[in-house]
């Protein structure tokens, strides 16, 4: 068993009592029982808002628990029916879909094909401004009747696009007159009206999100949750999140390495690791010197240790490529710190006598914004890595939202942004972040957006034929790897750890998540 430190047992005490409201209101005030499972969540959900949300256990949460897209990924990640019941190809450009119209608002209100036109061309609308809808640019729906939608392509797609899977349905009724340039700070975006199996009970910013069970969710879609609550707890410091975890206060938490042997020494919790699409990015600012210069890109890129920076900072739960996407990452991506010098002597920073770079009298000195953690590891290595090319950053450290809000700024104050992006099979966070249609949107960074990647994706978009498909991403890719508008640092792996009493938990490339409508604890 694992043995408790003095902090450690504080950090009980202290999670102890955060958590004691939130079970107490998931269960009515009963003592705790199998029917409520407490999740850590490192920050506070970003809310119910599907279309400007990036957040990614918020998106999980929407699409998982609280809403239900046309669409879902089976776990052979295969597009299928989900708030539809089945679909038709009239021709191919055009497709017949039925909704299910057994599924509920929590409102009480009967789910329509009304409401899934409106949800596309809400999510298409540029006000709105979703940071994937250049990925249904072409694309038009129709209601005829309660349950028929007809979607028209401007290309054939071949197949049903998997944007639907990431595109939560959401109730015309409650959202017909919302301010479309204001949704993340509309009233619903708190106090959602899902479909899903799931409802918002209750909310205490920066604390916790109690979901309640719908009965009625429908048998085909699984029925209702296993579970009569979900509650969602913010949980930010890693010792914390295992002191939970031994406590019994919380059922699963995301680890980091340092605190996932504590997990492996303790025989009442389990450590459970799996594939994620989740990627963390080094992305240049190109409207900021030195990085309006594809050189000084280029050669920060060939200078990281990216092995090392997985092995120092993640505990080597990663995997260190700089593949564009994590299912094209497959081997480590070795620095060539000699190209990267040659690079930047061409691009006119010189050593100095401290070996620290220069031009035309100034430093080569740069700015990194970043979350702020317990210590920033990876980011410390990033600048000692740096630092031996010449170049001096300081790391600059925020809040997540405040973060966010700085990273999206018309006028940013950094140069270098590490964050981590979610990503999909259909690799649409390359779109989010490079393609120039995609200007705007919740993922602009101030990465470059290089026409020709915006072109190449478009036809990958377009293309029905997979020959076609790939030549058209082959192109893509080649166009990201000339302008390096950023760079991958690593493709991370997930690590939670789980009460073993938490049965039903499968993990895949679908997220957390996917699954969780099915968890439920076993008896102590």
């Amino acid at each position: 068993m694992l043995a408790r430190s003095a902090g450690t047992a504080k950090g009980v005490t202290r999670i102890a009592a955060t958590l004691a409201l939130a079970v107490a209101a998931a269960c009515s005030g009963a003592p705790r029982t199998p029917g409520t499972i407490v999740l850590a969540s490192g920050t506070d959900l970003e809310g119910m808002q599907p279309l400007t949300t990036t957040h990614g256990m918020s998106r999980q949460v929407q699409k998982y628990l609280v809403f239900t897209p046309l669409a879902a990924l089976d776990d052979a990640l295969r597009v299928v029916p989900w708030a539809a019941v089945g679909w038709t190809w009239r021709d191919a450009r055009t497709l017949t879909v039925v909704v299910d119209t057994t599924l509920r608002w929590h409102d009480g209100r009967t789910v329509t094909a009304t409401d899934a036109a409106f949800t596309i061309a809400l999510a298409r609308d540029t006000l709105v401004a979703w940071s994937r809808r250049s990925e249904l640019d072409g694309i038009e729906a129709d209601a005829r009747g309660a349950d028929t939608l007809v979607v028209r392509f401007a290309r054939a797609p071949g197949a049903v696009p998997a944007v639907f899977t990431e595109l939560p349905l959401l109730p015309a009724h409650r959202l017909r007159d919302a301010d479309r340039t204001r949704l993340r700070v509309d009233a619903f975006t708190m106090a959602p009206v899902g479909s899903g199996p799931y409802r918002v009970a209750a909310r205490e910013p920066g604390r916790r999100w109690v979901l309640e069970r719908m009965p009625t969710f429908p048998s085909r879609l699984g029925g209702p949750g296993a579970s009569a609550h979900i509650v969602i707890a913010v949980v930010d410091e890693a010792t914390t999140k295992v002191a939970g975890l031994v406590s019994g206060a919380l059922d699963m938490a995301g680890v980091n390495p340092a605190t996932a042997t504590l997990v492996e020494r303790d025989a009442a919790l389990r450590l459970v690791t799996y594939p994620t699409l989740f990627t963390n990015w080094l992305v240049f600012d190109a409207a900021r010197a030195p990085f309006d210069d594809v050189r000084v890109r280029k050669a920060v890129a060939l200078a990281l240790d990216r092995r090392a920076l997985v092995d120092g900072g993640v505990g080597g739960f990663a995997t260190p490529s700089a593949a564009w996407s994590a299912d094209l990452a497959h081997d480590t991506t070795p620095a060539r710190v000699a190209r990267a010098d040659s690079l930047l002597d061409a691009a006119g920073w010189r050593r100095g006598a401290d070996g620290m770079r220069a031009r035309w009298g100034r430093a080569l000195a740069v700015t990194l914004l970043c979350v702020a953690t317990a210590d920033n590891a990876v980011e410390q290595l990033l600048q000692a890595q740096l630092r031996a090319r010449g170049i001096a950053v300081t790391i600059a450290t925020r809040e997540p939202g405040a973060m966010l809000v700085a990273a999206r700024a018309p006028t940013r104050t950094h140069e270098l942004l590490v964050t981590g992006v979610p990503g999909d099979l259909a690799r649409g966070q390359l779109g989010q972040l490079f393609d120039p249609a995609s200007r705007g949107g919740a993922l602009d960074f101030g990465a470059a957006r290089p026409v020709p990647f915006g072109a190449a994706l478009a036809r990958a978009r377009a293309a029905s034929e997979p020959a076609v498909r790939d030549a058209a991403w082959r192109d893509a890719l080649a166009v990201l790897d000339d302008s390096v508008p950023a760079t991958p640092l690593y493709h991370a792996r997930g690590v939670q750890g789980a009460s073993r009493r938490l049965q039903g938990v499968r993990i895949d490339l679908r997220g957390e998540l996917a699954t969780a409508p099915r968890w439920r604890l076993a008896p102590p």
